[in-house]
Order: structure tokens, then sequence, then C-alpha cells
């Protein structure tokens, strides 16, 4: 009924092997009356690169908001590329709603304070300076059917400089987020490392479009398995061995690089792609401790 009072049409993209993605670009084509386009930005970016790679009709938008994941320079490059498109960072979540969204200027994403109260803090709780990454806090401020009150929701983010937007708006504003705080990966050190960089440090710098997707997961200390879908043969061994070798100079002279190569990267129960996994994380941790989007033990 909501789709039909906003003239919406859904398209399932839980699935994104060829087949699907041919049908969620046939699905757009079908409907050039809409100029609009939310979505999963993993999923958008998926099919954004299919239709670049196969060399499809382009289907133009005038905007499109992304959300359910962190919209990366990278991925703001292909959605403008292939749909012509200005790209809205959205932040949200179930539980929660719609917390914080871009403006037309692009400067951080401005946190919709009549209705949430946010925070960033250190490990040790303290406020984060702008430009510091830290656990983000929400307080619920319309929701008096289940008050949410300083709820650590699992996710990294950092301020933006204060000041009023060049929009005008003096509401507060997001730098950035950098994902999930169980997304971090534990260097042999025992440092943590994000999990924007890692993205990055695959995607960008040494993929060289050989790998068409990939997943990382730490199963244990210095135990790491890269699943991978390759693009194409050519120079993908020697791409991996390159990888293999700055993950290790990344995280460790010791650590193990498991290569696996797959024909699909499994979806979390919630329909996003995961990147990084850190297993080790979740096997150390006690099971009486308050985790965020778990019950606590009684």
């Amino acid at each position: 009924m909501l789709n039909g009072l906003l003239g919406a049409v859904g398209i399932n993209a839980f699935r994104a092997k060829e087949a699907e993605l041919r049908q969620q670009h046939a699905a757009m084509m079908a409907r050039p009356d809409i100029q609009h386009l939310m979505t999963y930005v993993d999923a958008a970016a998926g099919l954004a690169l299919f239709i670049k790679e196969q060399n499809l009709q382009r289907r133009p938008f005038r905007t499109i908001m992304a959300c359910a994941g962190s919209v990366t320079p990278e991925y703001r490059k292909i959605l403008e590329e292939v749909f012509q498109a200005e790209v809205f960072d959205k932040y949200g979540s179930r539980e929660c709603c719609d917390m914080a969204c871009e403006c037309r200027r692009h400067g951080g994403l401005h946190v919709y304070s009549p209705n949430v109260f946010l925070e960033i803090v250190d490990e040790r709780g303290a406020p984060c300076p702008p430009g510091e990454t830290g656990h983000l806090l929400v307080t619920l401020l319309n929701n008096p059917s289940f008050p949410m009150i300083r709820y650590k929701i699992g996710d990294l983010a950092e301020w933006a400089e204060p000041g009023r937007c060049p929009c005008g708006s003096g509401w507060p504003r997001l730098k950035s987020l950098q994902g999930r705080a169980d997304d971090m990966l534990t260097t042999e050190d025992g440092t943590l490392l994000s999990s924007v960089f890692v993205r990055h440090f695959v995607g960008v710098s040494l993929n060289r479009q050989i790998i068409r997707e990939w997943q990382l997961e730490q199963v244990e200390a210095k135990w790491f398995v890269f699943r991978y879908i390759p693009l194409k043969a050519e120079g993908l061994s020697a791409n991996l061995n390159e990888i293999t070798s700055s993950f290790q100079l990344a995280l460790g002279k010791n650590v193990t690089i498991e290569l696996q190569q797959v024909n699909e990267i499994p979806l979390a129960p919630t329909g996003k792609v995961r990147w990084i996994i850190n297993g080790a994380h979740r096997k150390r941790r006690s099971p009486d401790v308050f985790v965020e989007g778990e019950p606590t033990r009684t």
C-alpha cells in the first residue's frame, strides 16, 4: 500500500547473480518515468558495475538515496557514472529509523536533531572531537513507546567541524560513517584496522579490475580467509599474490591468508553484503555481556 501511495516500484536486490541483475536492469528500463532511486548502496553499486561491464543501456536518474552501508568514494563514483545521478548518503537503522542525511552541498550528513540526539565516544566513553572516529550512541527523542537512551548501535562515525552548513542548516553533521564496530579487524599486534581502509585497500589499490567481488573474514587471531569472484583470469594470480603479501604487511607477517575462489558471496540475513567479517571477535565475546542488537541474558 505504501509503495502505491508513493508511486514506488520495488526491486528485489537480495540476490545478485547475473539473471537477477538482468531482471533488475530490465525493471528499471521498463519505467523511464521514475526519476529517483532509493537503494542499498552495495546492491546499487553491484548493479552499476554489471551494467558497465556488460555495456548495457544506461538508465539515468535524477537522484539516488543510498543507505544500508558505507557510501565510499568508489561507490559514489560508479553510481554517478552509470546512473548519471546525484548521490545522497543516508544513515538510519531498523530500530531507530532515519537519523541523518546529506544535503545538496554534500558537506556531511545532517543529524535529524528534532528526532534524535547522537553522541560519538571513544572506548572510555569520552566524547570524540571532530575528525576522531568513535562509537555512535543514539538517544531517540520522539519514541514514547520504546525509549532508547545512549544506545550503542554498533556503528563507528566521526563529527564534521562545527558550524553552519553552506546550505544554511545549523544541525550537527556527521563527517563520515566508518562501518560497524564488529567489522574492525585485529592485526597481529592487537591494532584495530578499519573496514573502510581494507575496502579501499583491496577494491581500489590492489584490485585493478581483476576481482569482481570479495570478502575478508578473520576466522581466528592469525587466520584470515579471502573469498573472491574473479572478473578475468589474466593477471589474477599476480594480483592475488600482491593482495596476500600486502595483507600480511598490514595485518602481520605471521598471519595466514587463505584464498578461496567462490561462485557467490553470501549475503547477511539483513540482505547486506558483508565485505569484512571479524569472526574471531565474536568467538572471544562473553555471552553474559550486553551486545547492541541482542537481548541481555538474565
